[in-house]
């Protein structure tokens, strides 16, 4: 299988703190262990201290409250792909999906980082993205913003690193991620350089040396 780029190391990809919904790099903890495509991909959603995803019964997607944050570069590099059309689903909380829709990815930015490494950003919200393909960006910058797009049943944001640009042939990669904060339950903990894994709460940090800022 794909070996980790161990030194290819990512930010997160969103501001403040958002729970890992789904995503790992064991098959336990996998987003899709047995769909290679998928298998490090990761799926982030913002919860607050009751555990909810969203307001009341979230029947729609403004409810939650991940919708319309912020989706950032995790590193530098170059976008080769972006679809922004696409509309968002209206329901959420049903458990259906839109398997109408035009790309199972709803909108999404795929960025470059080297000939071998791209990141894909995928259920973003219709009209937000304002990046181009071709345009070279810094990691942090502001690619678009958490939607509910293609095959989401509630908004979220789909992250992961894969080998290619293009999603059907791609195999996605194992990574780690930089200078954040990770918390499950009451336990708490900087790390420079680490893993995150399905039901931690995560967020980044300017650096762990300095203390949590």
């Amino acid at each position: 299988g794909p070996k980790p780029d161990w030194a290819f190391t990512l930010i997160l990809p969103f501001e403040g703190t958002w729970k890992v919904h789904h995503g790992g790099v064991t098959e336990s903890t996998s987003h899709s262990w047995n769909l290679i495509g998928q298998r490090y991909a990761y799926d982030f959603v913002i919860e607050d201290e009751n555990a909810k995803t969203c307001e009341g019964n979230g029947r729609h997607p403004r409810a939650y409250f991940a919708f319309g944050k912020p989706i950032l570069a995790a590193a530098d590099g170059m976008v080769v792909e972006v679809q922004n059309s696409i509309k968002d689903y209206g329901r959420a909380a049903t458990g259906w999906i839109d398997v109408t829709t035009p790309d199972i990815r709803g909108n999404y930015v795929v960025i470059r980082h080297n000939p071998a490494m791209y990141t894909l950003y995928a259920h973003l919200r219709q009209g937000s993205i304002q990046v181009k393909p071709g345009e070279v960006v810094k990691a942090g910058q502001k690619l678009g913003e958490c939607g509910n797009s293609g095959h989401s049943s509630e908004p979220h944001l789909h992250f992961q690193a894969q080998d290619t640009a293009d999603f059907h042939k791609a195999i996605s990669l194992p990574v780690m991620f930089t200078n954040f904060e990770r918390r499950k339950g009451s336990l708490s903990e900087c790390v420079s350089q680490g893993l995150i894994e399905k039901d931690q709460m995560v967020r980044s940090v300017i650096s762990c040396a300095s203390g949590l800022q």
